[in-house]
């Protein structure tokens, strides 16, 4: 059963959650994180695989598998370029800090019980940041 419920999901929804994770669980006694990855993520030019791994294997762990994101954010001194899915563009100016904050603005997830802490965001900065 995925989780959260539909009623939670709901009232999520109705508190203002903009984006909202939906986990489901199965058997992957055939599967690791790598050959989903592989499977979903490796045809994207953003794919992105995660792990966690908390007190060994045993004990908890995590992966995230990412493709397709909605948007990226490609910074260059104080220029930026967000290219969203679908082929939109928008140029930016100004701190890349300042920058990502207000790319981010407009997403919020909320914490569901029993799963690790969401986020919307992944990616990497370069030390060029330093300057900033």
């Amino acid at each position: 059963m995925p989780s959260p419920d539909r009623a939670t999901f709901l009232d999520q929804a109705a508190a203002g959650s903009s984006f909202i994770p939906v986990c489901r669980c199965w058997p992957a006694d055939l599967e690791t994180p790598l050959t989903t990855w592989l499977k979903v993520g490796a045809g994207s030019p953003h794919g992105v695989l995660l792990e966690s791994v908390e007190g060994g294997e045993r004990i908890g762990r995590w992966s995230f598998v990412v493709s397709d994101p909605l948007w990226t954010l490609t910074v260059r001194g104080d220029q930026a370029d967000q290219v969203w899915r679908d082929g939109r563009r928008e140029r930016l100016q100004g701190n890349p800090f300042a920058l990502l904050r207000q790319a981010l603005a407009p997403y919020s997830a909320p914490w569901i019980p029993g799963l690790p802490p969401v986020g919307q965001l992944f990616g990497f900065w370069g030390y060029e940041l330093i300057r900033w």
